[in-house]
């Protein structure tokens, strides 16, 4: 592994000379070898700090591209990335993450900060595309909205949401999940009267259109 030159691993077995990404001063510290490629801060600086991440730091730092949904690099900030190249990767969960300082943050909240001033409770991509962040893709909503959108489950047998065999009767089972409950709509003779009784539940419980695609 190339380590960057900010790094000077001669202290001692758990201790390195760093040098801060914001005001180049030197300091002590303990870091692992995960986070030796990101951004280091002094105690003084702290700039991106969780205490102090705000839309204007991050303005500073990267712009947001509308049309393509990135945030890039304004500054050189000592972590390998060059001016221009695109913040953030693709996590584990399949949404765009990135670090900032010592801590990683959700690509598509920055960019709620980024433009207008505040982190939201959640954020829905309303295309159900995990990495898709513009803004037009993007909005605010509580809990109980989020789910009001999700994908089709990977779980379901029929391949389509809320609609399961009846195995007792070889009929179609229509349900709807409402405030955590489960309402029963019905057993129907076709998958495609089951799915029909299912929409219509959508629209009288305020689901979102894409809800199930």
């Amino acid at each position: 592994m190339n380590y960057p030159a900010n790094v000077n691993f001669r202290i001692h077995k758990m201790t390195f000379n760093c040098t801060c990404t914001e005001c180049g001063k030197e300091f002590e510290r303990y870091i692992s070898k995960e986070s030796i490629e990101r951004a280091l801060y002094c105690p003084e600086c702290s700039t991106l700090s969780d205490k102090t991440l705000s839309q204007e730091l991050l303005r500073k730092y990267f712009l947001y591209i509308p049309s393509t949904g990135e945030l890039i690099y304004k500054l050189p900030n000592g972590t390998g990335k060059n001016v221009g190249d695109t913040f953030g990767h693709l996590g584990n969960h399949g949404y765009l993450c990135g670090y900032i300082g010592d801590k990683s943050y959700l690509v598509h909240r920055l960019i709620w900060l980024y433009l207008f001033g505040y982190m939201p409770e959640q954020i829905d991509h309303i295309d159900h595309n995990r990495t898709n962040n513009r803004i037009s893709n993007l909005r605010e909503v509580s809990n109980l909205e989020n789910h009001k959108n999700c994908s089709v489950s990977k779980n379901s047998s029929t391949g389509v949401n809320g609609v399961s065999l009846h195995r007792p009767t070889g009929k179609y089972r229509a349900y709807i999940m409402v405030n955590r409950k489960q309402i029963h709509l019905g057993l129907f003779d076709t998958i495609e009267e089951a799915t029909l009784a299912r929409e219509n539940a959508d629209i009288q419980h305020s689901f979102h259109q894409n809800h199930g695609k």
